[in-house]
């Protein structure tokens, strides 16, 4: 490990296999590693060059230019589906269209389904029902003090709240942080206790 402040403000250590890892300040004053921005990237991008290339030596020199302009064509008619795709060549309806279906079937062989047709086309599936255990609940009725927040988790946002003394905590998911989606969850959460019989006196709200 090396560690040079008049350098640089970080702890750069090496790998065996050479690759440099450098451990910065964090805002409280720990360093720490960025994994996900920097090393997973660069092990995917690694591999899938390297697959990329094995599989093109199982390939004519015409076969794999023929893949790359099927590539091309992809992304210009905005990444339809296989049928479609093969649709459209078998029936003739891109002009002059130099792209066979072999051409596209050796693309994906090759360089696998498209990213950006992978990340456009996929939507975040609903999530499991989670069962809420109220049994912590006060059981007189009372007024209750509410502390609430935003809180990011893997890019999503939640509405974040918890009843004061009681500990009772509750969290969802928003779509967006606009004003009218933040406030139907609050009515989410308010309709929850009273539907237990008690009242929200007041809220605290962090800034």
């Amino acid at each position: 490990m090396v560690h040079d402040s008049k350098v640089k403000v970080a702890s750069l250590i090496t790998r065996d296999d050479g690759m440099i890892l450098e451990f910065g300040p964090s805002p409280e004053g720990l360093y720490y590693y960025n994994f996900m921005k920097s090393v997973k990237r660069q092990e995917e991008k690694t591999m899938v060059v390297n697959m990329a290339e094995e599989l093109q030596q199982n390939y004519t020199r015409r076969e794999r230019e023929g893949a790359d302009r099927a590539r091309r064509l992809y992304v210009i008619v905005r990444r339809p589906s296989d049928e479609t795709l093969k649709g459209m060549s078998n029936k003739g309806l891109v002009l002059n269209n130099p792209v066979t279906v072999s051409d596209y079937e050796n693309a994906v062989a090759i360089y696998g389904k498209d990213l950006g047709a992978i990340k456009g086309k996929t939507v975040r599936s609903k999530s499991e029902h989670v069962p809420v255990n109220l049994n912590c609940f006060p059981r007189e009725r009372k007024a209750l003090i509410l502390s609430v927040d935003l809180m990011h988790i893997m890019e999503i946002c939640f509405l974040v709240t918890v009843i004061r003394d009681v500990r009772f905590i509750t969290a969802i998911a928003l779509s967006d942080r606009k004003r009218k989606t933040i406030m139907d969850a609050m009515n989410q959460v308010i309709n929850l206790y009273r539907g237990r019989g008690h009242e929200v006196k007041e809220m605290e709200f962090s800034e």
